[in-house]
């Protein structure tokens, strides 16, 4: 899993033009003032600044509608009721690559830690005094009210979902209430669609050495 971490994080990073990294696993429960280490790409979280007795308040900023993200390989199709062996309607994706991704984070909230220079100084004096170096820091969060992150493990790779009532007209993955179940998935490396209140996007502070 990690060669398909590394790529997302790469991919998603560099598409918001180093503003954002994406939150792996997407499930992980991010916090303003987590810190952790940054490896390629990939934050991974060992602790929150508030454990070293730092406070610090926050706000939240502004809202998106949505971030999205989509390989060049990738393709999606609405499936009709009755269709193709779907019972009602559904959403189909291929991959042509490995590594393709389909990203959505929708409806996302900012949050931000506020006085970061006074916090920052802090959090550098409470790393050093325990001989910690070259850690970031949680300064900015995204959650979303519905996230979907599609990606394949290899070439030729299909995803489909189908709604589970038969009332819904289409499928949309932005709509966080929406009732679906999987119907297919060959070779996919990860798979989650219109999963409501994650927080998919962080932004970090410099390192702190």
């Amino acid at each position: 899993m990690g060669g398909m971490a590394n790529k997302y994080c790469d991919l998603i990073n560099d598409y918001f033009g180093g503003t954002y990294y994406p939150t792996w696993l997407p499930s992980v429960n991010m916090l303003l003032g987590d810190y952790g280490i940054l490896d390629d790409d990939v934050f991974t979280k060992q602790g929150n600044i508030r454990d070293f007795g730092i406070k610090f308040k926050a706000d939240l900023g502004s809202k998106f509608p949505d971030f999205e993200y989509k390989s060049t390989g990738v393709s999606s199709f609405d499936m009709a009721a009755g269709l193709d062996s779907f019972i009602n309607v559904g959403l189909k994706f291929k991959f042509s690559k490995k590594f393709d991704t389909f990203f959505i984070a929708a409806g996302c909230q900012q949050s931000l830690m506020l006085s970061q220079p006074s916090i920052m100084n802090k959090a550098q004096k409470a790393f050093a005094e325990n001989g910690m170096k070259n850690y970031y820091i949680v300064v900015q969060l995204m959650k979303a009210d519905a996230t979907t992150i599609l990606i394949a493990s290899d070439k030729n790779a299909e995803f489909a979902v189908e709604a589970k009532s038969e009332v819904i007209p289409k499928i949309d993955l932005k709509n966080p209430s929406i009732a679906l179940s999987e119907k297919k998935a060959t070779n996919m490396g990860f798979k989650m669609a219109a999963a409501p209140g994650l927080t998919p996007l962080i932004a970090l502070s410099k390192k702190i050495v």
